[in-house]
């Protein structure tokens, strides 16, 4: 499986908090408590210094003592600074969530955030004078950081005039602006018709890179594996491929260009109905707990399902997604994105923060090492075993985020594998509908 080069990954938590701020803070804490300890070790010196009399030589409690409370201080300091930093970010934070709620529709809930989130800024300023202007540079730089890409995202841009690139730039910032509202996504009419294919149970996945690995290639969509739990409900792992057909050449096909579209403007889609009509013929029920596995359109996929709230969201792992939505506190979630990627560049940038609780993560990589973006998805930037190969060495590289990923692994072990299928799916008129090879004939 091709892997990024060593190292080559960033782990943050969105497009603007590329760190974890409680982490800085709780680092700034160890810090402090170490910088406590070298002023206690100091004054025992300085103590012992003057308790020493001639002929006993005393200047080897003065140098420990005047080393230790020089190392103290440096060890403060450092503490204060990551502290401040651990205010910066989240006052950027708060300032970009600010800017996404002028599209929201709800005014009531939009004026009661904005208050908490003014406020939030307003404490954070306060505190850390000069932390307010350190933060909006940080953001008109992380802002632009994605538009580079655009240039070459497609070759229909290439050598256009600026008014055009701008235009496409408007048009992609407008579209990741209204994502971020957490609208639910607009209903779509498609029918779809599935072709069930049982396949053994297997235990669940260990790793991270394990789930990617059984995203559907060749002539599946879609794989639905089913567990019983400890408490004796049922979970249901979802792993949704990307898409099939770019070319408009096969219009059977639901993974195609058209649901590219739609999901991209917020709509429904015919893939979306062939995912929603595979966990129904698995068994899930509304209010059940799934966990998705998505590459590419699937991802967008995923938002769907998120967004339209009819199940329990544990878990979303996104692999090369051409857009990020809001998932709520209690969807853990992980966006991998190589930024070389055209189609990861569609994203503009993704949401500021987290798009999920507060340890979901992102993880970024750059295939060709030098930032530029891919004129279109090739094997090199966009191909799924890419993506698998990069959220593995992110798995690996011992990163502490990387813990609560492991954890909730952990906890759907601990079910038990009832049932497995992938799932064909081609565009149909009628009623939504699933069967097995041996109903097709």
């Amino acid at each position: 499986m091709p892997s990024p080069p060593d190292d080559d990954f960033l782990i943050g938590a969105g497009s603007v908090i590329q760190v974890s701020t409680p982490e800085l803070r709780d680092t700034a804490a160890r810090f402090a408590r170490v910088s406590v300890r070298l002023s206690t070790a100091g004054d025992g010196a300085m103590s012992a210094y003057l308790g020493i009399h001639a002929p006993y030589d005393a200047d080897g409690a003065w140098q420990v003592a005047a080393r230790a409370g020089q190392a103290s201080i440096a060890v403060a300091a450092v503490a204060e600074d990551l502290r401040r930093t651990a205010d910066v970010y989240d006052i950027a934070e708060a300032r970009a969530q600010l800017g996404f709620l002028s599209a929201a529709t709800d005014v009531g809930a939009r004026e009661r955030d904005a208050r908490l989130l003014e406020s939030r800024i307003d404490t954070l300023a306060a505190r850390r004078p000069g932390a307010l202007d350190e933060a909006t540079e940080l953001l008109e730089r992380a802002g632009d950081a994605w538009k580079p890409g655009v240039l070459t995202a497609s070759p229909l841009l290439h050598g256009a005039v600026d008014a055009a690139i701008g235009a496409v730039v408007g048009t992609l910032e407008r579209a990741r602006d209204a994502r971020a509202t957490g609208a639910a996504p607009r209903p779509g009419d498609a029918a779809v018709a599935l072709t069930r294919q049982p396949v053994s149970p297997a235990r669940a996945p260990a790793t991270l890179a394990e789930r990617a690995a059984r995203i559907p290639r060749g002539a599946q969509r879609v794989r639905v594996e089913k567990t019983r739990m400890p408490d004796g409900t049922f979970r249901y792992g979802v792993y949704i491929a990307g898409t099939r057909d770019m070319t408009g050449q096969d219009p059977g096909e639901p993974f195609d260009m058209r649901s590219n579209l739609e999901l991209f403007s917020g709509a429904e889609s015919a893939s979306s109905a062939a995912v929603e009509a595979a966990l129904r013929d698995a068994g899930a029920r509304p209010g059940d707990v799934i966990d998705i596995t998505a590459h590419s359109q699937g991802a967008m996929v995923g938002n769907v399902l998120a967004l339209k709230g009819e199940y329990v969201v544990a878990t979303f792992v996104a692999l090369g997604p051409p857009a990020v939505v809001p998932l709520g506190d209690g969807t853990l979630s992980v966006h991998v994105a190589f930024d070389d990627d055209p189609v990861a560049v569609l994203s503009a940038g993704g949401l500021p923060g987290p798009a999920g609780s507060d340890a979901s993560i992102v993880v970024h990589g750059d295939v060709g090492g030098d930032g530029t973006t891919a004129m279109v998805p090739d094997q090199r930037t966009h191909a799924l075993d890419r993506y698998a190969g990069l959220l593995g060495q992110a798995e690996r590289s011992g990163d502490p985020r990387m813990r609560a990923f492991h954890e909730a692994l952990a906890e759907v072990a601990a079910g038990h594998p009832v049932a497995a299928s992938d799932y064909g799916a081609r565009r149909a008129d009628g009623v939504v509908s699933a069967s097995s090879p041996e109903d097709a004939g």
